[in-house]
């Protein structure tokens, strides 16, 4: 049976009485259609004629006409049912879509011979709304029915890879971006397709093509550091990631170890600091590039130290031979014997700046030791704060204990006050509180504590020298 029409349910005149305007109320009674006039058990109940109307009623209302708006109305559903998509549907009803279609859309199902939902369907291999498709019965009606019975299916869309054999021979050729355009989906798909086929990204080189597999050791020292000088006179960023020139980059690391030294070398003061990777030595004879080093389980930068061809020439090679290999820098972990005695006893960030690396990845060669961080300094057993309390007299501090809450100052007296203060812990359990709660009346206690101490010695100074 049908589901009854908001507009018969709910008459325009019944909206008179509250005094609204004629936009406001048409807003309210476009929405209780879209909400009451498709509540129905199957979809074939309602015509394509009404979805369409109920569609411009939408349109004509303000309302986004996004499916991601449109999430959890049965509005969706019809549009799928009667038209194949939510776009399709709107693109029926002679409006612009906003937004664009999904790329791995299902293929769409007749509906001239409506099946009946039994009892083998729900059983069966298909999803729920390959099955609404089928027998006009709706998504969740199907999906609940599942959950009742206890059957259990994957309802998630199959993606579709069939552009990818198109375009296989061009990953890592071109660039992303292009290729999704020439296939027709996204440059992500694209990256994460060829990462699992393990296919490095283009890499572009600002020379001619023929220049790109030249050597470097036929551009001489000395022509590196006049092009980072005229480089640094035209106003350019003299940081390594700004550096787009590969071949530039290239020279600075084959001659010069990095970029940064060779800013150096130029007599010029670099911008930013190097990353602590792997020193590579270049021989004092450079070695020819043959197939025996190419199938050699170091990355490209490396070889191109040792044979002087740019690395961009050998992943080519390498690409060509079909010979996959990690061109992840390898990091530099000399400086863990420097910072392994201090683990535990300096601050994480302290070390960081002492050694040259930075804190997350000393923190995370921490962990692997089994070492665990060093425990932040008190605040109240710092120096700073025991001098500064000998400057008051005893009978003000407890006057001053008595402003700043029983709580705290139980507290104070305990871990700042005592000639053997205690630990968070034992003041924790003597409470029946957590460390970080000792901690905050800890603070607090001594913020209101040095508070009440200036203001007292300020009452008493205004009162004069006499004054008890």
């Amino acid at each position: 049976m049908r589901s009854q029409r908001a507009t018969d349910t709910i008459p325009p005149q019944s909206l008179d009485g509250w005094g609204l305007p004629d936009c406001q109320a048409s807003a309210i009674l476009t929405a209780t259609v879209l909400t009451v006039s498709v509540r129905a058990t199957r979809l074939d109940q309602i015509p394509p004629e009404e979805v369409i109307c109920r569609i411009r009623q939408r349109k004509r209302a303000g309302h986004a006409m996004t499916v991601r708006a449109l999430r959890g109305d049965d509005l969706v559903n019809l549009a799928r049912f009667h038209f194949g998509g939510w776009y399709e549907a709107v693109a029926a009803a002679g409006l612009e879509p906003e937004g664009s279609p999904s790329r791995n859309k299902q293929p769409s199902r007749g509906r001239r011979h409506l099946r009946t939902l039994t009892e083998a369907l729900l059983r069966g291999p298909l999803s729920s709304s390959e099955i609404e498709r089928m027998t006009g019965v709706r998504a969740n009606t199907i999906r609940h029915r599942r959950r009742r019975r206890g059957i259990v299916r994957d309802e998630r869309r199959k993606k579709d890879r069939s552009w990818s054999s198109a375009v296989r021979k061009l990953l890592g050729r071109m660039p992303d971006t292009e290729i999704a355009k020439r296939a027709g989906v996204s440059a992500t798909t694209v990256a994460k397709t060829r990462q699992e086929l393990g296919i490095p990204a283009f890499v572009p080189d600002d020379r001619p093509p023929e220049g790109n597999s030249e050597p470097l050791d036929r551009t001489p020292p000395a022509e590196v550091l006049r092009r980072i000088r005229a480089r640094a006179r035209s106003g350019q960023s003299m940081r390594a990631h700004d550096v787009k020139s590969l071949r530039l980059s290239g020279l600075a690391d084959f001659h010069f170890g990095g970029w940064y030294e060779a800013v150096e070398a130029a007599g010029l003061a670099p911008e930013g600091t190097s990353r602590p990777q792997g020193k590579v030595q270049r021989p004092k004879r450079l070695r020819k590039l043959t197939p025996a080093l190419l199938e050699y389980s170091r990355p490209s930068r490396v070889l191109e130290r040792l044979t002087g061809v740019p690395r961009a020439a050998v992943r080519a090679l390498r690409a060509e031979m079909a010979i996959q290999r990690d061109e992840t820098p390898e990091k530099d972990y000399a400086w863990v014997m420097e910072a392994l005695p201090l683990f535990g006893k300096v601050p994480d960030a302290e070390i960081a700046r002492r050694v040259g690396v930075s804190k997350q990845d000393l923190g995370r060669v921490r962990a692997e030791f089994g070492i665990k961080p060093c425990p932040r300094r008190s605040l109240a057993r710092s120096d700073v704060l025991r001098d500064r309390l000998e400057q008051y007299e005893p009978k003000e501090i407890e006057t001053a204990l008595k402003k700043v809450g029983r709580r705290a100052a139980a507290v104070l007296r305990r871990r700042v006050l005592s000639s053997e203060p205690e630990t968070l812990d034992r003041v924790g359990a003597r409470f029946g509180i957590t460390k970080q709660s000792v901690l905050w009346h800890e603070l607090r206690g001594v913020v209101h504590l040095l508070a009440e101490l200036e203001r007292g010695r300020e009452a008493r100074d205004s009162r004069g020298p006499g004054a008890p």
